[in-house]
Parts: C-alpha cells; sequence; structure tokens
C-alpha cells in the first residue's frame, strides 16, 4: 500500500451528487444480487441442474491421493483457499508440487491460485490434460486467457457441457473473435452515472445503437437483455463504445433483464461486468458521478488507498476486509445491490451478533449497524448492514468462505479504480468539507 497512514472517515449514507440518484429507493427485491441470481437462473436455463458440478466441484479438486507430506501441504493449501489467503495457498501447493509433481489435486489447487491472481494462461496451462474439476477449470481459465482454440479443445474434451461451460463454448466456436481487443477510439472513455437509476447505470453504444447497462462488479463477463440482443443465449457485441473507449468482440450472455429493471424502476439493456472493468482499469467515481475507463493504467492517485484483489474461480472480485478489529477475511465487491455491508452467518457470530436474534423487519431483513471495518489503510465507522441477503451460493460455487459483501451503498462514499497491473483496488475518499 502507498500509505501507511490510517485514515478514518464516518459512512456516508451516499456520496455527494445527484441527489435523484443518491436518495432513489428500491422494492425489497433489489436488495437481493440481481447478478449472483441471474447467473444462477441462467446456468439452470442452460441445463445446469447442479450448478457447482456445472463449473467444477467446490474443494480444488481430489482426483489422486498423494501420502505424507505432500497430502498434508495440499491440505494445508486448500484450507488456505477456503479462508481466501491465496499466498499462503500459493506456498502450499508449490511444497505439495515438488514432492509430487503430477499429482492433480495439487495442480488443480494451484490452477485455482492462479485463476485468483488473474493468471489464466498460467492456470490454462498447468490444467491441460487433467480430467474431473481440472478439466472444468482449464477450459474457464483458457476462456479467461481469450485463447479461443484452446477454449474448443477444451470444450470438445468434456463427457458433457452444461451451464456457464456450454455459454463458453458457444461463444469460442466463432474462431474469427479476438476477444476484448482495442478499437479505434481514444485511450480514455468517460460516462456520467444516469441520474435515474438507484445503481450505477452508464449510456453506451453496442454495434451503434444506445444502450444502457447496470455497472455490477459482482458480474464477471457482460450480460445483455434478450429484448436488446434477441435470439440465443449468447452473442457476440462487435464494438462496444464505452464513451470514446472503444472495444471489440465482447462476448455476452443473454437473458432476460426485465425482472431486474422493473426493480429498479429504471431501462436497462444489460449489465457489464469485471471483465470489461479490469480490462479497462475502470474507476466508479461515485463522489463526482463518473464511470472512467483507459487503454492503460491511470497514474496512482495520491493519498489513495490500495488494496489488494483477488478473481475467486474467475468469476467473484473480492478484498480483504477486517470487521470490527478482526483479522482481515475475503469480502465479495458487488456494485449491483442496493445496501451497504451484508455479513455472512459465521463472519455475523464472530463479531458477537447471533443472526437468529436479529429483529426481522416486514420485508424479512434484519439491520444493524458495524462499528467499524477496515479497508486497507481506510477505516470506515458506523457502517448500516443487512442480514438477509448474503449470497451463500457464491461462497459454495467458489469454495472460499466469503465473510461479507461490500455493496452500492458503501462504495457510494468513494472513487474506486481496478489497477489491474497491479491488482489492487484504488480507494479514495472524498475531500472534507471545508477542508
Amino acid at each position: 500500500m502507498r500509505s501507511g497512514k490510517q485514515q478514518e472517515t464516518g459512512y456516508r449514507k451516499q456520496a455527494t451528487g445527484d441527489e435523484r440518484r443518491r436518495e432513489g429507493r428500491c422494492p425489497v427485491s433489489c436488495f437481493l444480487f440481481p447478478v449472483s441470481c441471474l447467473l444462477l437462473l441462467l446456468l439452470s436455463a442452460c441445463g445446469a441442474t447442479h450448478p457447482p458440478s456445472a463449473v467444477g466441484s467446490v474443494s480444488p479438486g481430489a482426483t489422486s491421493a498423494p501420502s505424507g507430506l505432500g497430502a498434508e501441504w495440499i491440505t494445508k493449501g486448500e484450507a488456505a483457499y477456503r479462508a481466501g489467503n491465496v499466498d499462503r495457498a500459493s506456498g502450499a501447493f508449490e511444497r505439495a508440487l515438488r514432492l509430487a509433481p503430477d499429482d492433480e489435486r495439487a495442480k488443480v489447487g494451484m490452477a485455482l491460485v492462479e485463476m485468483a491472481r488473474t493468471d489464466f494462461p498460467a492456470a490454462a496451462h498447468r490444467t491441460e490434460g487433467l480430467g474431473g474439476d481440472g478439466a472444468a477449470i482449464h477450459l474457464q481459465a483458457a476462456w479467461l486467457a481469450g485463447d479461443l482454440a484452446k477454449a474448443r479443445a477444451a470444450a470438445k474434451a468434456l463427457p458433457s457441457v452444461r451451464g456457464l461451460n456450454a455459454l463458453i463454448a458457444a461463444l469460442a466456436a466463432e474462431e474469427s473473435r479476438h476477444p476484448y481487443a482495442r478499437g479505434d477510439g481514444a485511450p480514455i472513455g468517460s460516462m456520467p452515472l444516469a441520474s435515474d437509476a438507484p445503481l450505477p447505470v452508464v449510456e453506451v453504444r453496442i454495434d451503434g445503437r444506445p444502450a444502457r447497462l447496470l455497472v455490477d462488479t459482482g458480474a464477471i463477463e457482460t450480460i445483455l437483455d434478450r429484448s436488446f440482443a434477441g435470439a440465443g443465449d449468447t452473442k457476440w457485441i462487435s464494438e462496444l463504445a464505452l464513451g470514446s473507449f472503444v472495444l471489440k468482440d465482447v462476448p455476452a450472455f443473454v437473458r432476460d433483464l426485465s425482472p431486474l429493471a422493473r426493480s429498479l424502476q429504471t431501462e436497462l439493456d444489460g449489465i457489464v461486468g469485471v471483465e470489461v472493468l479490469r480490462r479497462t482499469h475502470a474507476t466508479l467515481d461515485y463522489v463526482e458521478g463518473w464511470l472512467v475507463v483507459h487503454a492503460d493504467p491511470a497514474a496512482p492517485e495520491r493519498g489513495a488507498t490500495d488494496v489488494p484483489f483477488h478473481v475467486f474461480r474467475g468469476r467473484y472480485l473480492s478484498m480483504p476486509v477486517a470487521i470490527e478489529g478482526h483479522e482481515p477475511a475475503p469480502f465479495l465487491v458487488a456494485s449491483g445491490g442496493t445496501f451497504a455491508v451484508a455479513l455472512s452467518d459465521d463472519a455475523l457470530r464472530a463479531s458477537g451478533r447471533d443472526p437468529a436474534s436479529l429483529r426481522r423487519e416486514a420485508d424479512g431483513l434484519a439491520r444493524y449497524a458495524i462499528s467499524r471495518l477496515t479497508i486497507g489503510t481506510l477505516t470506515v465507522s458506523e457502517i448500516p448492514a443487512v442480514h438477509g441477503v448474503f449470497p451463500r451460493s457464491a461462497s459454495d460455487d467458489a469454495g472460499v468462505d466469503f465473510a461479507g459483501v461490500v455493496s452500492q451503498q458503501l462504495l457510494a462514499g468513494f472513487k474506486v479504480t481496478i489497477d489491474a497491473g497491479r491488482r489492487v483496488l484504488e480507494w479514495s475518499s472524498p475531500p472534507e468539507e471545508g477542508g
């Protein structure tokens, strides 16, 4: 981190800016994770009746059984990975592989570490020729690395292709595509956040057509509404114009987003997720009300807080957060929810609260306050939290015990940049009034 000085700020219910957008209220359905729910529905609609098996088993793998120290280090690596400690997991799997270089369980564990670090080419290479969970990870790592030929071969090698793997296979079948290629636009693009939506929505152009996209760090790929995209479950966007910045060959899933648009009470043509945002080193500036994208990482901002991030399973953006003085634990970062923070039941108990004793309101949710959250060198105090929306399915799918979720109402007090080169989230707070 650049700054060793601890910064402290009180929770801001909403950032300064357009009051109509900042103070907008949603019905209770909006409190749910729209993209997480949509992705599960998407997988189910495409034949993934067992979501975890459609993308590989929850644990890093169990395709071989080494004995002695090798097995001990694999067990340690799997435990560290589940706790979200990627560096410790990496060290354990490296030791296991030195003792048993061909062990598939150790290879799968190390590949998951590499995916969390967004080193998708390394994960694809490590899992080449593996079966079981390793084969599914190989397909997804090759896809995220942009290697369509390898992804096509991986899909053909799977005994069955369902759910997310089927969507990837359909997109990878178009051999002429070059995912996320730079277009003939400017090196920087900026889009104002819409004033009529309670979540960050921007106007873009998709193949020349105007479109409104929800900016959601809880999604990985771009998702288009079926009424906008037309028939089929997948679509290649030939040209995505983000302001004056242009990307070519952007893959997208297609889904009916009308329930989400109704709950947000705004027009919505799709969702832009982490793959576009990290590749464009995006800055979500709630303070000034802009989304800014860059061809290259912007210069680090003076006084900002750098927080390392991981993308578990290539799908779940996460960063370490400390709750009320406890050790940092992995939190999802999802700008597509209308709350500030939601804790898992285990994290809630660790903070001294019993989930069963929380008072439920008419909407079925319980609300309480967290006295202090520490994000890097930044401490935020008196944060409102909600119980009843934590997506346990994300922990099950990722194989990581996420302690909670940071969402829009907390993010709204900051400017957050995804610096993919340094693999950090850069958090900047607005200047104090009168300062």
